[in-house]
């Protein structure tokens, strides 16, 4: 069993060293670590997304997709890693006897924790999977779905003349591959920000593009502009895959008054069809983007403990417009390069901070990263059940899959995982509270709380996968996730707890905002849930949700809003 207990710190761009117990290891960066600044200058489009058209069919037709997200693996290796999953929770069938101690299934309706807004959202016209994102700001929910873009009132209302093509919204050819979009709504400024990565082609040449798109103002209906802006990751014939996508709202001085953004990827080689080869961390100072008038970056890549590169960064998201901490937090599990198959007990997190000053030539960001353990060892994830469909549902690796949030000195996040002897996939959350030395550098990391949801086994050989949570202004935590067993086709379902709820445990499974209605037999699940807070009423505020599910056979998605209404709601 591999237990990753303090393996290393490394340092980024700077030659100081960190002061750290003796049970953790310090070492410099390895020289393969590489980093630099860029900037597209007055490189940037600008789209009036109220004169794009609707879209029409023929824009969103099918394209190639993937069964997976990209780790390197061939599908005989990534077939037998899910095997011997299926094999640890006991071949998908109770758990060697622990059906009768499972918890249950989600309900119909809740008492405790409130849906004040709840609408079918976008469905599957094309790709498979739905890969959406959504940002939630003072009147609109933004929500991007593979190949495109939608605004709804809070009420649900699909705005006039929506949806629109991504490929037209960000100037590309029609039918170019666009996939994998990531958004949050920035409350301090007033902007939505989203995320979305191309591929050029899967056997040749391939260019991997990121496409950043920026709203002009806090309303894209009244103004409806938005900056874009495209940049190359990494050599041509390589192949970006999984962004993720983070943002603070500090003063990092010239260029950065409004904070910074960070973009995570993964990058694999041979045209999309080879080894991970790296990952990159992309910091995008505000000020200019958020402008129009350009957009200096910093780019590093090779972050790594002991020499082994880890994949899929999360940046963190500030929940409250006061969340302003000494420095942003990444954090990520064990995943391609280490064996999850025999057991993993800890993540890494990483701290950034002055993020700005290279835009004035000064140094580059830096990064401190230190590995923490959990409470509990993960494990890859068996495939999930549904009606007439053992392990028929994807559930992928125990990568974060979701966005991060902070708030109040606190991380929150989630990942998948399998349990021994107990049938299903089952999500594991966290709450971590990082340490700082002076410089802003990490330093440790307390657990304050993690819980291995319904660890004993769900419903009827149940899963609950690819959950995303937050909290609330308060510390209410909202989560939602995917649930199927063997009576239950893949839902979204939602839950939560209030602050005073207690320590490692949600308040029960929940309930469907959008149950299954048929059996899906496209086997990729959308691995993107989405939490998105909602601070438009201070005093009273909401958690938005989204996620799939399945809509008599194919994907569909539903959005809704939370919220604790009277004092007993607990």
């Amino acid at each position: 069993m591999k237990r990753f207990v303090f393996v290393a710190v490394l340092v980024l761009c700077t030659v100081t060293l960190l002061s750290l117990a003796p049970a953790q290891e310090i070492s410099s960066m390895p020289a393969g670590t590489r980093g630099g600044a860029a900037n597209f200058g007055t490189q940037v489009r600008e789209v009036n997304m109220g004169a794009i058209p609707q879209a029409t069919a023929s824009q969103i037709t099918p394209h190639t997709q993937m069964l997976r997200p990209r780790d390197g693996r061939t599908d005989a290796q990534y077939a037998e890693m899910k095997r011997q999953a299926a094999q640890l929770a006991g071949s998908g069938t109770g758990g060697y006897g622990m059906l009768n101690n499972a918890g249950p299934a989600p309900t119909g309706g809740s008492t405790f924790l409130h849906s004040t807004h709840a609408f079918f959202a976008q469905s599957e016209v094309c790709c498979t999977p739905s890969d959406m994102a959504i940002a939630v700001g003072p009147t609109y929910v933004v929500q991007f779905v593979n190949t495109y873009i939608a605004i709804y009132s809070k009420t649900g209302v699909l705005q006039s003349g929506y949806p629109k093509s991504a490929d037209t919204f960000f100037g590309l050819p029609a039918g170019t591959y666009t996939t994998d979009p990531r958004g949050f709504y920035d409350w301090k400024n007033g902007r939505y920000v989203f995320v979305m990565l191309t591929e050029s082609s899967f056997s040749s040449n391939n260019v991997g593009q990121l496409m950043l798109a920026v709203s002009a103002t806090n309303n894209p209906i009244s103004n409806p502009t938005w900056h874009i802006f495209k940049w190359q990751v990494g050599g041509t014939g390589e192949c970006p895959d999984y962004p993720t996508l983070g943002h603070d709202t500090n003063n990092w001085g010239k260029n950065g008054t409004k904070g910074a953004i960070y973009i995570g990827i993964n990058q694999f080689g041979n045209n999309c069809n080879g080894g991970f080869i790296n990952n990159y961390l992309f910091t995008i100072p505000k000020d200019q983007p958020y402008a129009g008038t350009g957009m200096p970056y910093w780019w590093e890549s090779g972050f790594n403990f002991g020499g082994t590169l880890v994949d899929t960064l999360q940046p963190s998201n500030p929940v409250a417009q006061g969340d302003r901490p000494a420095a942003t937090y990444l954090a990520h599990t064990f995943n391609i390069l280490w064996n999850c198959g025999a057991g993993c007990g800890s993540l890494g997190l990483w701290s950034v901070n002055n993020s700005a000053a290279f835009t004035t030539g000064g140094p580059g960001p830096t990064f401190t990263g230190l590995a923490v353990p959990t409470a509990h060892t993960y494990y890859y994830p068996p495939a999930a059940n549904q009606p007439g469909g053992a392990n028929s549902i994807e559930t992928i690796d125990v990568r974060i899959t979701g966005s991060m949030y902070y708030h109040a000195g606190d991380l929150w996040g989630s990942f998948d995982t399998g349990v021994p002897a107990v049938a299903g996939a089952h999500a594991i959350w966290f709450d971590y509270h990082p340490k700082l030395d002076v410089n802003g550098n990490i330093t440790g990391g307390d657990e304050r709380s993690e819980d291995c949801f319904f660890c004993g086994g769900q419903g009827a050989s149940g899963s609950s996968y690819f959950a995303t949570l937050s909290p609330d202004t308060e510390n209410n935590v909202t989560m939602t996730y995917t649930y199927s067993d063997n009576n239950s086709y893949p839902g979204m379902a939602v839950t939560g707890r209030r602050v005073s709820y207690g320590d490692n445990v949600m308040n029960g499974a929940g309930y469907y905002i959008a149950a299954g209605s048929g059996f899906y037999s496209q086997f990729r699940w959308g691995d993107y849930s989405a939490v998105a807070p909602d601070n438009a009423n201070p005093g009273s505020p909401l958690m938005w949700t989204a996620g799939d599910y399945d809509n008599f056979g194919n994907w569909g998605t539903a959005i809704s809003s939370q919220s604790y209404t009277g004092p007993k709601d607990q």
